[in-house]
């Protein structure tokens, strides 16, 4: 994730992550900032600010946000809590939620669309392998007992 200026309680500010062209993500994605989507995402999004998913990029599953702004391709759930904009190069099918839509002439929605109020519901938990505080070891083959001086 890219990082800006530190809020006024010292810790780094979110600012955007990406998923870049090429890019395949399978599992769950969560930030607490915006993300852009220009690969393919294969999962659960969770955006505590926006999502953009670009021309070229698409998700395959449920996208939890305040702003989305679509321009690709999207198979699942989509709930904005503040608004949704769907751009004309846009193929969405699914169900929909936000308060605001803007739709543009030539998108195409398939699905369930419901205005109003959306709550957004929490991320999964985050659940860190290898057990928190241990530091992974890493396998590097046979020990050959050859030993290089510095």
């Amino acid at each position: 994730m890219v990082r800006g200026k530190k809020q006024d309680n010292g810790t780094p500010e979110p600012v955007l992550s990406i998923v870049g062209p090429g890019m395949r993500v399978r599992g769950d994605v969560v930030t607490e900032g915006s993300l852009r989507v220009e690969g393919e995402i294969h999962g659960r999004v969770w955006a505590g600010k926006a999502v953009v998913l670009g021309r070229e990029g698409s998700i395959h599953g449920d996208l939890f946000t305040r702003d989305a702004v679509v321009g690709g391709r999207l198979d699942g759930t989509l709930h904005a809590s503040s608004r949704l904009e769907v751009q004309a190069s846009a193929v969405l099918r699914g169900e929909f939620r936000t308060p605001r839509l803007q739709l543009e002439d030539g998108a195409r929605l398939d699905g369930d669309v419901r205005m109003g109020e959306v709550e957004l519901p929490s991320p999964p938990e985050w659940e860190a392998t290898p057990e928190e505080g241990q530091v992974p070891q890493l396998d590097h083959g046979p020990d050959t007992g050859e030993r290089v001086s510095p």
